[in-house]
């Protein structure tokens, strides 16, 4: 498609609903595998976009948040460490980006519940000392910005039941869960 159309044939120009769906095909390879190369390549396909609009300022091109949040439940499929790291950094990518002033990109409760997944997914791989420590400051941070009035960041049942499976392992876990549960069930009553 995207040869297609640097050859002049502007009638299959592709924009960011085409190459979310080929992220989304990428990713879905590797389920039955247990491979990553797919989501690897789902990747790709995201950086490559950041820098066809970098030097494009190509709207139709611009990766959006479901664009990230395609590859970062992608990874969170994977179940390794390295996986939920490269899911985390794609979040402190739009984080950043939404800082900078881009509005779109502002991360809502989906990707992190999606970090919190791949945690989830990586306990056996990174450790439970490794999960904790990650899994309480996305969750954490997410409780505080929805305490804070960002209603986007309002954890859900999901996200919830992803950082219970993450800890059911750790002592401390469970009950900071709980305390966490509470201070958003607390603002939602209010």
């Amino acid at each position: 498609m995207v040869e297609q159309y640097e050859d002049g044939n502007d009638a299959v120009k592709p924009d960011v609903v085409a190459y979310t769906l080929c992220m989304r095909a990428w990713s879905s390879s590797d389920t039955a595998s247990g491979e990553s190369s797919g989501v690897e390549r789902a990747e790709a396909i995201l950086t490559s976009m950041e820098e066809r609009y970098r030097q494009t300022a190509d709207w139709d091109i611009k990766p959006d948040a479901t664009a990230y949040s395609t590859v970062i439940n992608a990874w969170s499929e994977v179940g390794t460490e390295l996986a939920a790291l490269r899911a985390e950094r794609l979040l402190g990518r739009m984080e950043e980006l939404y800082d900078d002033g881009d509005d779109e990109m502002k991360p809502t409760i989906i990707p992190v519940t999606a970090c919190i997944k791949a945690w989830s997914n990586a306990a056996d791989d990174a450790g439970k000392d490794v999960v904790a420590e990650h899994f309480d400051e996305l969750l954490s941070t997410a409780v505080e910005k929805y305490e804070s009035g960002d209603d986007s960041m309002r954890p859900t049942d999901i996200t919830f039941s992803y950082a219970t499976k993450a800890m059911l392992n750790d002592t401390y876990g469970p009950d900071r869960i709980a305390v966490l549960q509470d201070r958003v069930i607390l603002k939602t009553s209010v």
